[in-house]
């Protein structure tokens, strides 16, 4: 969610040899919304030749919202422990006091605990609490109030290109049920379930690339 795109350095290392990689990076102090920043992200997408959508976290939606326009070149997507619509509906109930919530910068601690659990490291946690402090609370209250609005069912039956699942099995922050949901929805998509946190491209790089790689060559083998 903090959209600095500073996390991939480690994942995008192992897939650059192979592909030509564009990380999106949001504002930082802008508080845009998820169609904001769908109408952002589409300025990145390449204007010709094929191209596959990666959308982690918060940014499944948005990934979401791009395939289903079905932007020409795009051959496949990939979401990573994400959701179609808010994965903890209670949180809905709260969202009008998020204005008066204390800063995400204290929570800093408690935040490395959801997203790295057990792998985390002290460089990933400190690297966690620099990258917050790059982002406004705006933006970053802007967009915890996105996830419990955000409802993409609609988009998802509009997908038309073949689909990755990559699901953590110590996810703390997207439960099991919003995978059973997105997968129910994509009913012919290929579902991976790799053990670690909800940072996976973080703390799994290697392992997700390879199966990325995979999942290129069989769209690659069905183009020919």
């Amino acid at each position: 969610m903090d959209g600095t795109g500073a996390f991939f350095d480690e994942f995008v290392s192992h897939l650059e040899r192979d592909f030509q990689i564009v990380v999106v990076s949001y504002p930082l102090d802008l508080p845009l919304d998820y169609r904001d920043l769908t109408d952002f992200a589409r300025n990145y997408l390449p204007q010709t030749g094929p191209f596959i959508l990666l959308g982690e976290s918060f940014s499944g939606p948005i990934a979401i919202a791009l395939a289903a326009q079905r932007q020409a070149g795009l051959i496949g997507l990939v979401l990573c422990c994400t959701f179609a619509r808010n994965p903890r509906p209670f949180l809905g109930k709260f969202k009008n006091l998020l204005p008066v919530l204390p800063s995400f910068n204290r929570f800093s601690g408690f935040s490395a605990a959801l997203l790295l659990g057990n792998f985390a490291t002290p460089q990933l946690r400190l690297k966690l609490r620099e990258t917050l402090k790059l982002v406004s609370e705006d933006a970053l209250k802007m967009r915890m109030r996105s996830v419990t609005e955000i409802d993409r069912s609609t988009d998802m039956k509009k997908i038309d290109v073949p689909v990755l699942l990559l699901q953590a099995t110590e996810d703390r922050v997207v439960p099991v049920s919003a995978s059973a949901y997105l997968a129910s929805l994509l009913p012919f998509a290929q579902i991976v379930k790799i053990p670690g946190p909800h940072m996976l491209l973080q703390t799994r790089s290697s392992e997700v690339a390879i199966v990325i790689k995979e999942f290129v060559e069989r769209l690659q083998d069905r183009a020919h």
